[in-house]
C-alpha cells in the first residue's frame, strides 16, 4: 500500500467492486490496462498501470499523455485527442 495516497484502496468505482484485497486490485488494474492497450493499438495509443498509484495513463506517439483515474476519464481523454474509438462498438 502507498503510504502517501492509500493506494490500492478499497473499490470505490463499479469496475473494482469484486475485488476485495489489494494485490486483486492491482491484478485487475494490469488486466484491464492490457485490455484497453490492445483496444488502442490501431491508434498507437498506450495504457500503463503503475503497481504504486490508482491511475491509467494514456500515451500518444507525439508524447502527449492522459491520466485516467476511471474508465470514465479514459473515454473522455480520447474524445479529447479526437481518437474514433466506440467502446460500445461490436470488436
Amino acid at each position: 500500500m502507498c503510504s502517501g495516497c492509500g493506494y490500492p484502496t478499497l473499490a470505490g468505482h463499479w469496475a473494482d467492486a469484486a475485488d476485495t484485497t489489494a494485490p486483486e486490485r492491482i491484478a485487475r488494474r494490469q488486466a484491464r490496462a492490457r485490455l484497453l492497450a490492445a483496444a488502442l493499438a490501431p491508434w498507437r495509443i498506450g495504457v500503463t498501470a503503475s503497481m504504486v498509484s490508482p491511475e491509467l495513463v494514456l500515451a500518444r506517439p507525439d508524447g502527449a499523455r492522459a491520466i485516467c483515474r476511471t474508465l470514465d476519464e479514459v473515454w473522455l481523454a480520447l474524445e479529447r485527442w479526437r481518437v474514433p474509438y466506440d467502446p460500445l462498438a461490436a470488436a
